[in-house]
């Protein structure tokens, strides 16, 4: 399964106060995140559309990483590191 090519970027939605899109310059809009009055999660969602921006590096420094992981030898981080990946990937 393939995403969208970094870079995202996390950027305020111009029509909404609360909501938040993430977006690729080449490829528009990826995410938009809705936020509804008086709801709980208002206040999570810059932090949402940012960590969903950052998602493509953040899988890419993991695998990056796996390697030298795996040399240090402990299982319980490197299972973490490869479930990690592997739910990105969808696998």
């Amino acid at each position: 399964m393939k995403h969208t090519p970094a870079p995202w970027k996390a950027i305020p939605d111009s029509n909404s106060d609360n909501n938040w899109i993430v977006v690729s310059e080449d490829y528009g809009t990826i995410v938009h995140r809705n936020c509804y009055p008086n709801s709980k999660v208002d206040k999570n969602v810059e932090g949402d559309a940012r960590l969903i921006a950052a998602a493509p590096e953040l899988l890419e420094a993991l695998e990056n990483s796996l390697a030298i992981i795996t040399s240090f030898g402990d299982a319980d981080i490197i299972k973490q590191v490869r479930a990690a990946i592997a739910k990105a990937k969808g696998e």
